[in-house]
C-alpha cells in the first residue's frame, strides 16, 4: 500500500493550503502499524518489517477536529498485473 498523495477523498486543508490530515494504519484489533503526514508519503507491504498481514483499517483524521475523513478496511492489495494479492 501506497500513501504518497492519497490525501485527496475527504481531505482538508488549512489557509495556507498545506494539508491537516493524517493517515493511521492499524490492525483489525487497533495495533497500529504506521502513521503518515498527508503528501509525506509512505509504503506498506504486509509481512514485511514486522507489518501484519491483512487486513488493515485506514483512517484519514483532520488533526484540527480529530474528524474521521476516510475509514475503510483494505483485505486485498492489487497486484502489479492488475489482479488481487
Amino acid at each position: 500500500m501506497s500513501t504518497g498523495g492519497t490525501c485527496s477523498a475527504g481531505s482538508s486543508t488549512s489557509t495556507t493550503g498545506l494539508r491537516r490530515d493524517r493517515i493511521w494504519v492499524s490492525d483489525p484489533h487497533g495495533l497500529e502499524v504506521a502513521r503518515f503526514a498527508c503528501d509525506m508519503g509512505g509504503v506498506l507491504a504486509p509481512r514485511r518489517a514486522g507489518v501484519p498481514d491483512l487486513p488493515w483499517d485506514v483512517q484519514v483524521i483532520d488533526q484540527r477536529s480529530g474528524a474521521s475523513t476516510l475509514v475503510t478496511r483494505i483485505t486485498e492489495l492489487p497486484k502489479p498485473d492488475g489482479g488481487l494479492l
